[in-house]
Order: C-alpha cells, then sequence, then structure tokens
C-alpha cells in the first residue's frame, strides 16, 4: 500500500483516527484497502465516504460534495495529460471523445464499485434502505470525492498513480479505435433512422429521491413503441442511459423492459 505523508503521517493519522467513530474508523481503513493508499488523514478520507445523509444524521457538520468538485477537476487533468502524452496522433476532436469516455460518470461509478468502494460509503439510514449504493450517480459522486482527498493528502502523483490502476489503464490495454467514443443518444438516433426515418423520443416519467439528490428515470420511444427506460442524477445523464439501455436491446434483438435505468451492479 502506498503510504501518505512520509514525515511522520503515520503518526498523525492514528491521532486523527482517535477522532472517528468505530464505524467511521472501519470505513476508512476498508477504504484505505481498496484505493491503496494510506492517509495521513483520516478525518479527509472520512469526509469523502461521508453522504450528505449521514452528515445529517450524525451532526457530522461536513460530507464530500465539496471534494466532489475538487476531485472532478484531477480527474479531467489527469486524463486530459496522460491521452495527450501518449496519443500524439489524435486530433483535438479525437481527445475530447476519449477524454469525455474516460471521464464519465459511468466509468468511475464502475471503478468505485469495482475496487469495493460502495461499501466504505457512510449514508444515513433512511438513504441506506433506498438502495443508494447502487446509484450511479452517488457512486460517481463517492470516487470523484475520494480522488480529490487522495489529491489534498498524497499530491497529484497519489491522485495520478490511483487514476492510472482504476481508470487510464482501460485505454492503455486498448486501442483508441476500439472504444465507442459517440454519444449513446447520437448511436441510437444513427440506428434507428438506417431503419426508418423516425427519430426517439425522450420523456421524463419519474423525478425521485430528496430534493438535494434527486434521481430522473427517462424511457425512450420510437414512434408508440418504448424501448427502454434509463435513471440518472439529471435529465441528460437520465437520456443517455435510456439511449445506452436501447442500444443493447435492439443488438440483441430483445424487447424492451421497465427499469432498465439501473447502473452496474
Amino acid at each position: 500500500m502506498q503510504a501518505g505523508n512520509p514525515t511522520g503521517g503515520a503518526d498523525a493519522s492514528s491521532s486523527d483516527a482517535s477522532r472517528l467513530t468505530p464505524r467511521e474508523r472501519t470505513a476508512v481503513q476498508h477504504a484505505e484497502e481498496c484505493i491503496g493508499y494510506r492517509f495521513s488523514s483520516a478525518p479527509l478520507l472520512r469526509r469523502a465516504l461521508t453522504h450528505r445523509s449521514y452528515a445529517h444524521e450524525h451532526s457530522v457538520g461536513d460530507h464530500n460534495e465539496r471534494l466532489e468538485l475538487l476531485g472532478d477537476a484531477v480527474i479531467g487533468l489527469v486524463v486530459t495529460e496522460d491521452i495527450f502524452n501518449r496519443f500524439a496522433g489524435m486530433g483535438e476532436g479525437e481527445l475530447t471523445q476519449l477524454k469525455s469516455f474516460l471521464v464519465s460518470r459511468r466509468l468511475q461509478a464502475r471503478a468505485a464499485k469495482g475496487i469495493g468502494l460502495d461499501e466504505c460509503m457512510l449514508v444515513g439510514s433512511s438513504e441506506e434502505r433506498s438502495g443508494i449504493r447502487a446509484r450511479l450517480s452517488t457512486l460517481a459522486n463517492l470516487f470523484e470525492a475520494a480522488v480529490g482527498a487522495l489529491y489534498l493528502d498524497g499530491g497529484l502523483d497519489a491522485a495520478a498513480a490511483f487514476l492510472q490502476r482504476v481508470i487510464l489503464s482501460q485505454a492503455q490495454a486498448r486501442a483508441p479505435s476500439s472504444f465507442d467514443l459517440k454519444d449513446p443518444k447520437t448511436s441510437l438516433q444513427e440506428l434507428v433512422q438506417g431503419r426508418e426515418p423516425i427519430q426517439p423520443e425522450y420523456r421524463l416519467i419519474a423525478v425521485s429521491g430528496p430534493d438535494h439528490l434527486p434521481t430522473f428515470t427517462v424511457e425512450v420511444r420510437i414512434g408508440k413503441e418504448t424501448l427502454a427506460q434509463g435513471s440518472g442524477g439529471s435529465k441528460k445523464d437520465a437520456e443517455r442511459e435510456a439511449a445506452r439501455n436501447a442500444l443493447t436491446r435492439l443488438s440483441a434483438n430483445l424487447p424492451a423492459r421497465a427499469g432498465d435505468g439501473e447502473p452496474d451492479r
């Protein structure tokens, strides 16, 4: 495991950890194993793991939303620099498409679940019952917050090493041409119009969850036929997810089903 802050970091971490509850200490220790990095500041990592519902329920006072903003910026910088240096033959448009794929919230959510970070998240009891750990938007937020905390604790090198392992390795192991870089809505429109002169129609059918963390559900239709549904933290994310699910149904030649908007489990 990569160690943080080599100058007295272990003592500082031990002292900081004493300020956490047993549940929080367990979450932090598990998260360090998932990330592969030992934090000098245990409370910083605890904050990255803390959902707003837990902070409110336990009067913690801080949660991970500010760290999400920082993590998003760090991810963008690290990914852009990596693909800029590695794919010298790519033009701006191709690099932009590849970056969009590699920084997508879907990929972040998949990475968070893949390393087990979802199990470390601190959430309130009501949200726990709602299945929040499986939501794409929540997992992506958690991933961004963890990267933000990693950057603050270990600097850009620590954050970049983590992102190389869990995100950029996907680009390194595959040729750029093997990525489906098109927006799923564009791909669906091209597929549908290749068969009949009609455009997919997206309709918002539900908004659920608390006001501070809504989940939008959208269905995509062709004429009177519902192809699929999708859910996300914004209407645009839900539309993209619905388009992805519709593409999967069409390519597999399967009938559409309701409830296809769940994130990868």
